[in-house]
């Protein structure tokens, strides 16, 4: 998993520790990694079943549509604030942390390779 089409989190590891990265990404941990994920999604995305309900649509054909439930008036403000938390700002956040210190990493490879042509030890 530490090739050109991974994940950003992938790319950390495999910039950062890229000798750990072959030996820590192995199928096993992989496949725990995939069940941990999909565990955390059902979860995450539960509130969303307390905050909706079904109306029904359509006159011949009968369907429903997930909306709102207008009565919950304090529940709709807090589920936008843990939504925009967990969809904007904390992906954005943990982005911002791992490319920075993958480009602090990347610029330290650099000054070291710049010291090592022009004959300068670090």
């Amino acid at each position: 998993m530490c090739g050109p089409e991974t994940h950003w989190t992938d790319r950390y590891y495999a910039i950062i520790h890229p000798v750990k990265c072959r030996a820590t990404f192995n199928m096993n941990y992989m496949k725990k990694i995939i069940i941990f994920i999909w565990v955390m999604s059902v979860l995450l995305a539960a509130p969303v079943i307390f905050i909706q309900v079904h109306m029904e649509v359509g006159l011949r054909v009968k369907a429903y549509w997930c909306v709102r439930d207008w009565s919950q008036k304090v529940w709709w403000p807090v589920y936008e604030c843990y939504m925009i938390w967990l969809i904007l700002i904390l992906p954005s956040l943990v982005m911002a942390y791992t490319y920075t210190c993958i480009c602090h990493q990347l610029w330290i490879v650099v000054k070291q390779r710049a010291n090592m042509v022009c004959g300068r030890d670090s």
